[in-house]
């Protein structure tokens, strides 16, 4: 089955590389033309459109997918869309007006960039719940243009318009192309012949909008302490620190750096973990599934935590290949937000036994009690270490989270650390550390330490892995037999 669950992941990872490489993309050009302050108020306004979201649909896409399943006349599948649609229309502009009147008398954001952010936030809503009906109509081409086309297209777009279009629109460019495009998709979609029907004003149920809302908007809480966790220092800098408001483009760029290359690894592993751990736990034993998830954790460990690491040594090489000399203070976020990302998704296999014994609210308390604890260390923090401090308190805030969750799941015994495989994988990552330090000595070319120690480091991790015998020739050999055992 850890055969079946790499190469299921190998299957998501396709479907997230374009936007990934277009976001990587974007990141050198946009810091070599603009100043880390105007940066910072890019990422102060993807933060705000991100938090408005939650309240639209963050929550409506959930219910969407609980409840269509029990549409099973054309009537209630007409009134699920038109309230779906109608319902996102009506918090749409809602929480866009909030947010507007909110973020006006707070003065963070420019007003230009507010408005630019306000209208995304708008049309955001309505891509992310066509997104959850096409997913759950089982409609995987259809689900990936529009995916591919929206967080792919706004950013070639708001490039191209930067770069050529209209250069005086500055960052802005990436809002209103992202408006425009989610335009389009939405229109296409309401146009469609299986659509156009099928959405009236008069079909809208105030009975199923009650299921959507008694449903989907207790899970905003947990959304918003999600987004806590990972984008409130974008807002806290600027309060804390006003005088250094370079710190936010700093802190911008280093997470979209991470975020574009660790962060879509982890992600693509765990969508092919769940489904594997769900029919395991159907179809075998406990010790089975205690087991596999064991196996998981320290495999999770042999991949990404040499690639945590890697990055932090390479902060500054990546940093100052991927932006401007402006932004090469960012570079010491970097090592904090790479072991973050480490230990938060980490955290996703402590709380497994969460989801198989369908006790999702051990998982809801762990994430709003730890998204609390982040905001107080952030207020120790920051005002004590400054910039740093946000990295101080992003990792301590992990592991507590960690703590917590292996205290809070130790009643289901299924999690069973792989101690063995977390010191081979220490023991050679220190020995990997050894020779990349060397290796960057050797060379004052960007290029040259950046391949030089992937290169280098990488087979020294591997032959030291080797010599600890967590992999052979013999086992590889394996990997193209069937799958026996569960």
């Amino acid at each position: 089955m850890i055969r079946s669950i790499f190469a299921e992941a190998g299957k998501y990872i396709p479907t997230k590389v374009l936007p990934a490489l277009v976001g990587l993309l974007v990141i050198p050009v946009f810091t070599r033309i603009f100043d880390p302050e105007i940066y910072g108020q890019y990422g102060l306004a993807v933060s705000v459109i991100s938090f408005g979201s939650i309240f639209t649909s963050g929550w409506l896409s959930n219910a969407n997918m609980r409840f269509w399943v029990e549409c099973k006349t054309e009537t209630a599948r007409r009134n699920h869309l038109s309230t779906l649609i109608i319902s996102t229309l009506v918090f749409s502009f809602l929480i866009s007006l909030l947010i507007y009147g909110i973020m006006t008398h707070v003065s963070l954001l420019t007003s230009s960039f507010l408005i630019a952010a306000v209208v995304m936030l708008f049309f955001t809503p309505f891509i992310q719940v066509i997104l959850s009906y096409y997913r759950i109509q089982n409609k995987p081409f259809r689900y990936t243009v529009f995916d591919q086309l929206f967080n792919s297209g706004k950013l070639l777009l708001g490039l191209l318009t930067v770069l050529v279009i209209f250069p005086g629109l500055g960052l802005k460019s990436v809002f209103w192309s992202g408006s425009l495009i989610a335009l389009i998709l939405l229109l296409l979609f309401l146009l469609s012949p299986e659509i156009r029907s099928g959405i009236t004003l008069s079909a809208f149920s105030f009975s199923r909008f009650r299921h959507f809302f008694s449903y989907g908007f207790p899970l905003v809480l947990v959304l918003v302490s999600k987004w806590i966790l990972t984008l409130s220092a974008r807002f806290i800098i600027p309060v804390l620190r006003p005088e250094a408001p370079y710190e936010l483009g700093w802190l911008t760029a280093s997470q979209n750096i991470v975020d574009r290359t660790l962060t879509l690894l982890f992600q693509a592993l765990m969508m092919a973990v769940l489904p594997n751990i769900f029919s395991a736990w159907e179809s075998t034993d406990k010790q089975t599934v205690q087991s596999l998830i064991t196996k998981l954790i320290g495999w999770f460990f042999v991949i990404f935590f040499p690639l945590a690491a890697g990055m932090s040594l390479l902060a500054e090489p990546v940093m100052d290949l991927m932006t401007g000399h402006q932004y090469i203070g960012g570079a010491v976020m970097i090592p904090y937000l790479a072991l973050g990302a480490f230990l938060s998704n980490l955290v996703h296999y402590f709380t497994l036994p969460c989801s198989l014994h369908k006790k999702t609210l051990i998982m809801t308390r762990i994430t709003i009690v730890s998204a609390v604890v982040n905001l107080l260390l952030y207020l120790v923090f920051i005002p004590w270490l400054g910039f740093i401090g946000v990295g101080v308190a992003l990792i301590s805030t992990y592991i507590f989270m960690i703590i917590y969750s292996l205290y809070s799941v130790r009643k289901f015994e299924l999690i069973k650390l792989p101690w063995k495989m977390i010191f081979q994988t220490l023991t050679a990552s220190g020995f990997m550390v050894l020779a990349v330090i060397l290796l960057k000595s050797l060379s004052s070319h960007v290029w040259m330490i950046i391949t030089g120690s992937i290169l280098g480091g990488g087979m020294v991790y591997i032959l030291i892995l080797r010599l600890l015998g967590v992999w052979s020739f013999d086992k590889i050999r394996t990997i193209g037999k069937p799958d026996i055992t569960p």
